[in-house]
């Protein structure tokens, strides 16, 4: 699995699929350009989830 480093933020999950993919094609087409070796990740991700409490007065935003 190739790891490239890149991000996005975007107001729907629609609209950041559709950046991330134009960011890897990106990256990835300036990675051959520049003829460069696409990176490996070298260690298994760690994903998970934890929940906490807010600080009193706290909210979301709308």
């Amino acid at each position: 699995m190739p790891i490239l480093g890149i991000a996005t933020d975007a107001d729907t999950i629609e609209e950041a699929e559709k950046e991330i993919k134009s960011l890897i094609e990106f990256h990835l087409d300036s990675l051959v350009g520049e003829k460069e070796d696409i990176p490996l990740e070298t260690e298994e991700a760690f994903v998970t989830k934890s929940q906490v409490n807010l600080p009193k007065g706290a909210s979301f935003a709308q």
